[in-house]
């Protein structure tokens, strides 16, 4: 890492059918260790003078239950998620305390500025030929008709892996604050 002076943090496990007795190490675990390790790496690397941590919006809310607890409704810097935890949406709860863990260990540097993204639900192509995710399983199961049944009445963030990596290259290499929507306020509805 010496001699770097952007490090971009991308990765946590993304998965939504884990047994309860497995979040800790399926979800949990990476997605704490692997911040602690990136950002202990960086703090041993003077070089370093930008983070970038790809968080999500699961970091701030989980669901409507989360937008009643704000007030006016309105989502900025100061909102957490609260209703989250290992039995309720654990991968939002691992998101949550990656995020967190993550902005105390930089509170504790001054070489560097860690700037964190909070995108909703990531859709685009992938690298591979076969693709293998959980955003690909959902996409599929809407257009397979695995869903013929009904889609449940619900809203969410869909945001562009190309959008993202965008947000990502321009919160590395500029310094003006980086808005891909979570400063401006956002109505939580």
């Amino acid at each position: 890492m010496q001699g770097c002076s952007i490090v971009f943090h991308t990765a946590s496990p993304f998965v939504s059918n884990v047994k309860p007795s497995n979040v800790q190490e399926t979800l949990l675990d990476p997605a704490i260790k692997g911040t602690q390790s990136v950002l202990k790496s960086v703090a041993q690397t003077t070089s370093v003078k930008r983070v970038v941590l790809t968080s999500s919006c699961f970091a701030i809310l989980t669901d409507a239950a989360d937008c009643k607890k704000i007030p006016g409704g309105i989502v900025n810097e100061s909102v957490w998620n609260t209703t989250a935890s290992k039995t309720y949406n654990p991968y939002a709860y691992s998101k949550l305390l990656a995020e967190k863990e993550a902005w105390k260990m930089a509170d504790a540097m001054s070489h560097y500025k860690l700037i964190v993204i909070n995108p909703g639900w990531v859709f685009g192509s992938g690298l591979k030929t076969h693709a293998t995710s959980e955003s690909y399983d959902f996409m599929k199961m809407m257009g397979s008709g695995a869903m013929k049944g009904g889609c449940p009445d619900v809203g969410v963030f869909v945001v562009d892996v190309r959008d993202v990596a965008k947000a990502q290259v321009s919160a590395a290499f500029t310094e003006e604050y980086v808005d891909i929507g979570h400063g401006q306020g956002n109505q939580c509805q």
